[in-house]
């Protein structure tokens, strides 16, 4: 991966007054995702066993929906995303219902803010450029579309850009505007569940993951994934309060949980950068 794509990407960005914040590491290209990278793995084994490839294509556009405020479907798309290497270019629209992306609550989900490069897009049709342009110069670990709904020629014209660059394309929005028809590789339904409960009522974040639309695969098929911040991996839970992860059977101590994660992650406050990287042409 070289960085004169990353360079070729942020000169029109930038140009356009939309690269809102960059983190430290969002310009180093070196750490982007190799060119025989073609699946990111979940890091959930029951998941990775739902998707063809065992994993996300990352020649794909893969949605995530949910109910209006409802921050599950983002939340899942950044930890998603985050296990791609390289920078993350977040691209939402600039007067957002939510805020603003949250350091702190950003690293609770594995997410390093270092690794973000922000857009901040006025209207949707700039939202949706950004991502072309981005996911054609094959310069980034992910390029996740925030809170705009992609129609059917949108969601064409995105997929073609994530098979011609380095994708994956995630996009996370309002179940409500799923369109009609779809040209996605994937589509989940994720819904906010109660936390697990210990004596102490602090528990883990859930999520119930319905699987809406697979290419190559079988759809229909949903199950409860839960957070654990300690181990930064999502799996299933039992009800004997274990679960499968990544990283074999686990049992979380409820005790390093917090039940408002999520909510912290995108919220009205700064994200911490190094010095140097503040906002940036937002005019």
């Amino acid at each position: 991966m070289e960085s004169h794509r990353l360079e070729a990407v942020l000169a029109p960005l930038l140009a356009a007054g939309l690269v809102a914040r960059a983190g430290a590491s969002a310009f180093d290209a070196r750490s982007a995702g190799s060119a025989a990278e073609t699946v990111v793995a979940t890091g959930a084994p029951a998941l990775d066993s739902w998707l063809p490839a065992g994993g996300l294509a990352r020649a794909g556009l893969h949605e995530f929906t949910g109910a209006p405020l409802d921050l599950a479907p983002l939340a899942l798309a950044l930890i998603l995303g985050s296990r791609s290497r390289g920078p993350i270019i977040w691209i939402r629209l600039a007067h957002a219902a939510l805020g603003l992306p949250y350091g702190f609550g950003l690293g609770q989900i594995g997410f390093d803010p270092d690794r973000l490069l922000l857009v901040e897009a006025p209207k949707e049709r700039d939202a949706l450029w950004a991502a072309e342009e981005s996911l054609r110069a094959a310069c980034a670990g992910a390029v996740l579309l925030d809170g705009v709904a992609p129609d059917l020629t949108s969601q064409r014209r995105l997929l073609l850009a994530a098979e011609q660059g380095d994708g994956p394309a995630l996009a996370a929005y309002d179940a409500s505007k799923v369109a009609s028809s779809s040209a996605a590789t994937t589509r989940f339904r994720v819904t906010s569940e109660p936390a697990s409960q210990d004596a102490s009522g602090i528990g883990a974040p859930r999520w119930r993951v319905e699987l809406e639309r697979c290419r190559g695969g079988r759809a229909g098929r949903s199950m409860l994934l839960e957070w654990n911040e300690a181990d930064r991996v999502l799996y299933t839970p039992s009800p004997l309060g274990e679960g499968v992860g990544v990283k074999g059977t686990h049992k979380h101590d409820a005790s390093q949980f917090s039940p408002h994660t999520f909510p912290r992650a995108v919220a009205r406050g700064p994200l911490p950068l190094p010095e140097g990287r503040g906002k940036v042409g937002t005019g």
